[in-house]
């Protein structure tokens, strides 16, 4: 299953038909039902498992929510905070077909300009997906 160990690992692939396959350091399966961020104040995609997403989000509303009670900030505050957090990340979700491929979502591809190779680097249970590009080796510091 997709992260279930440390997802560790650099990797040049192919884009096919909008589709990537995931490298063996993903530990992916078929039918892992997987969901892609885009942030649109980041330069690629991340790779996630559907729990650790919501999870994430949850803790993200819960402290914002503590702020409201503790008057740090005002519940009209949390309302628009909430929205600038899911209006930034676009949720997208695919399942890794027999293969272990898994399709690039259409908004992620046209906004990171992405058509034939990108960059993939595992950060413990994500996938880290770039434009293969020097730009973005460099900053990467790879």
């Amino acid at each position: 299953m997709f992260g279930e160990k440390e997802i560790i690992g650099i990797k040049n692939l192919k884009i096919n038909k909008n589709r990537i396959s995931l490298p063996p350091f993903t530990f992916a399966t078929p039918n892992d039902e997987l969901f892609f961020i885009f942030d649109h104040t980041q330069n690629h995609l991340i790779l996630a498992q559907e729990q650790e997403i919501m999870a994430n989000l949850s803790k993200i509303r819960e402290n914002l929510k503590i702020k409201v009670s503790n008057s740090e900030i005002t519940y009209k505050d949390f309302l628009r905070y909430q929205r600038y957090l899911y209006g930034i990340m676009c949720i997208e979700g695919h399942k890794v077909d027999s293969q272990k491929r898994i399709l690039l979502p259409d908004r992620g591809l046209k906004k990171l300009n992405l058509s034939k190779e990108v960059l993939v680097v595992g950060k413990g249970t994500r996938l880290h997906i770039y434009p293969n590009t020097e730009e973005v080796i460099s900053s990467l510091n790879i």
